[in-house]
């Protein structure tokens, strides 16, 4: 990333009731953020669609009354966006990674150019966060 790139970063910071009802909205902000960054109509499409996925995948295994975490992170060149939750640090269930299912996991490979996702854990809580990474093309 240049120097001219990181300076018109946009960053910005949401907390949503991790609850499928609320993934329109995150997926809204995403849409939003990546149009007021300048990206093609078919870049914030390809985005929106990666973070409702990813989104998607977090909610089922969200603890009881817990907040999605979201960062975007915008730029002429690229959109990045993480999500964390909470969840249960069961010492019978240890964490995992999300779920994304075939189709999800296609769409994620297809739809961004970088994904990672990590796992951290306490005594009795675990954060399971995942970070996707868009290039704009032709920028």
């Amino acid at each position: 990333m240049s120097s001219d790139d990181r300076a018109a970063q946009t960053v910005v910071r949401l907390r949503a009731p991790a609850r499928l009802d609320h993934i329109a909205v995150v997926r809204s902000v995403a849409a939003r953020l990546a149009m007021l960054a300048d990206h093609p109509v078919d870049a914030v499409a390809d985005f929106e669609m990666a973070v409702e996925e990813v989104c998607a995948g977090h909610v089922p295994m969200a603890l009881e009354l817990s907040q999605l975490d979201c960062s975007f992170e915008l730029s002429a060149t690229r959109a990045r966006f993480t999500v964390s939750v909470a969840v249960d640090n069961d010492t019978e269930r240890m964490p995992r990674p999300p779920s994304f299912g075939a189709l999800g996991s296609h769409l994620l490979a297809t739809l961004t150019d970088e994904l990672s996702t990590e796992i951290r854990t306490t005594a009795k809580r675990a954060t399971v966060r995942t970070t996707i990474v868009t290039n704009v093309p032709g920028r």
